[in-house]
């Protein structure tokens, strides 16, 4: 991972929480929930991969109206990484759906090791930068 990378992706991250363009502010605080979320994706990539992890992230399908509240709250942490990907040209602006980029990535580079190896470097360092942007915020406890 790219040190200076996720130095520019935690400034552009703290922005878009700032802005709470994700809704994940509550108060001008961010819920103990995500900071949970946030830590499970690391591991979660490393057990399951990382098209099903982002895969299970994703999991909110808008005509479902049984959809958790957890799962719109995960839902939220990767938007917040997709946000973030884009705004830091890690990802293209006409891809604002981080699934639908690495499946397309994924088929288009069958042979590639590398490339896949890249492509999971770019997601875990957008991770990492929005993992430690949101402790920059004060956490709400929950009661």
């Amino acid at each position: 991972m790219n040190r200076q990378k996720i130095d520019e992706m935690i400034i552009k991250a703290m922005e878009i929480i700032a802005n709470n363009e994700v809704e994940i502010l509550e108060q001008n605080k961010v819920p103990s929930q995500y900071i949970g979320y946030i830590a499970s994706f690391g591991p979660s990539v490393v057990q399951t991969g990382l098209i099903q992890t982002v895969a299970f992230y994703s999991k909110n399908d808008e005509q479902n109206p049984r959809k958790s509240n957890e799962e719109k709250s995960r839902k939220k942490i990767l938007d917040l990484m997709e946000k973030t990907l884009v705004a830091t040209h890690r990802m293209p602006s006409s891809e604002n759906n981080l699934l639908h980029y690495l499946n397309t990535q994924w088929k288009q580079n069958l042979n590639n090791f590398n490339q896949r190896i890249q492509l999971k470097n770019i997601v875990m360092e957008a991770c990492t930068a929005c993992k430690l942007a949101l402790r920059t915020f004060e956490i709400k406890k929950e009661k």
